[in-house]
């Protein structure tokens, strides 16, 4: 990783679900390194675990997410489930059931999270907006009777001016033609009836902008990032800026420059205090959770004006459907980010949680590495445990490459003269020799 952006790996820990491994954040030290930075497991019961969506209530993480068969939404076997962290995500009340807990708020406090649960069986769709001001009883909120229907309605989001907003798309995922939209839906009432807009009509499939996150800027100024969908023929894919100032009334749609991206979910938060964004996305098929930031006031005006991408957790590497879908809040200057995790089966909701103080440029833990070489893996592998970093090891580059994207490691040892393959094949990584690697980590 570049010098400037610091990237921040996090020690990878394996755990099993079913018969199949998956990587998780293994647990960092804050007290030696002034981090905050590690993944915690929400759930990762038998089941196709996934979609997770985090807010805070009264200083609460809460965490909603289905559980289905698979990543199949459209059989009518999704349930909706919740689990709360009153310790910043370390431990998880038991898990609630929402639909057998349905209930109005006998005594409303605070500000209500809200949740669109989306039922799609054949040709049969809806989506039900649940709000819940304790995590414990959900109320069910409305059922609008929408049209277009939507393939999905976003969270919707408070605006200064007392309503929710909500981002929905709708089209089909198989088709590459024209007959794709979006769109806004606006409630007044707090989300017990809402008012319909179409933005755009008769988008290609290479237009569409899915699963978008959006934030209120100040002074009318709303700006989204959505998603690109896999396209046939298409090489580059480019997540689509979505601006608007006026409210919501009229937009702009434009594609930025952020290509790292297959099928990759963004989330924004936004900083009024430094008007910066931060924006968080799962890369799928390399496994990686990265971020990019900008002043707000750059991004709103060009969508060209994100910084470089780096790092912040790695999950499952070379798969894409099964891993990804982050969902992000801010609690007390640290990012608390949500995605699953898994395999065809089983998979498992996550929380990584990235604090404001950056890892010193030097420092290993919390770091992935790739020794190079003929390396005592026993003697590796023991270093890093005791120095609490991760450490791969493998005889080439080229086999380490087959398993790894070129951004995935913050550094190389080599041994034997390993390596000329290695920092070609991974250029932003520092190289480090074996005489390096015994001065500064094994001292």
């Amino acid at each position: 990783m570049n010098g400037t952006s610091h990237a921040r790996l996090t020690a990878l820990s394996r755990r099993t679900v079913s018969a199949v491994l998956f990587f998780v954040l293994s647990v960092a030290s804050a007290a030696a390194t002034g981090r905050t930075e590690t993944t915690f497991v929400v759930q990762d019961c038998a089941g196709y675990n996934g979609w997770p969506f985090v807010r805070v209530l009264d200083g609460r993480l809460l965490v909603v997410y289905n559980r289905a068969n698979g990543h199949e939404f459209t059989d009518g076997k999704v349930d909706l489930f919740a689990r709360q962290s009153s310790d910043r995500a370390r431990t998880w009340t038991d898990e609630v059931a929402i639909e057998k807990v349905e209930a109005p708020a006998s005594d409303p406090k605070g500000a209500p999270a809200f949740y669109w649960n989306r039922f799609w069986k054949g040709n049969v769709r809806r989506h039900d907006l649940y709000r819940t001001f304790d995590g414990v009883t959900y109320e069910k909120v409305s059922t609008p009777a929408l049209d277009p229907m939507p393939v999905q309605v976003m969270a919707p989001v408070p605006l200064p001016d007392g309503q929710l907003l909500s981002l929905w798309f709708d089209g089909n995922y198989k088709n590459l033609a024209d007959g794709h939209s979006w769109g806004t839906l606006f409630s007044s009432d707090g989300g017990r009836t809402w008012r319909q807009t179409t933005v755009e009509a008769g988008l290609s499939k290479a237009d569409w902008p899915t699963e978008p996150s959006v934030v209120s800027l100040g002074g009318g100024r709303l700006l989204a990032l959505a998603r690109a969908e896999w396209c046939e023929g298409v090489d580059v894919r480019q997540l689509q800026s979505l601006t608007s100032s006026d409210g919501g009334r009229t937009w702009k749609r434009e594609k930025t420059a952020i290509t790292d991206v297959h099928e990759s979910t963004p989330a924004l938060l936004y900083d009024t205090a430094s008007d910066e964004l931060s924006l968080y996305y799962f890369h799928r098929g390399p496994g990686l959770l990265k971020r990019r930031t900008a002043k707000a006031s750059a991004a709103f005006a060009d969508p060209l004006a994100w910084s470089e991408p780096e790092v912040v957790a790695c999950g499952r590497k070379r798969r894409s459907w099964d891993s990804g879908n982050v969902n992000a809040v801010r609690l007390d200057g640290s990012d608390y980010l949500a995605y699953y995790a898994g395999d065809a089966t089983n998979a498992s909701v996550l929380v990584s949680v990235v604090g404001k103080a950056e890892t010193p440029a030097t420092s290993w833990e919390g770091r992935r590495v790739l020794f190079l070489g003929a390396w005592d893996v026993a003697r590796v592998q023991a270093t890093a445990r005791r120095r609490r970093f991760e450490a791969k090891v493998y005889p080439t580059a080229d086999a380490a490459f087959a398993d790894y994207p070129a951004e995935a490691f913050w550094a190389i040892v080599l041994r034997d003269g390993a390596a000329d393959a290695g920092v070609r094949q991974f250029p932003q990584a520092r190289v480090w020799t074996e005489g390096d690697f015994n001065k500064e980590v094994e001292r």
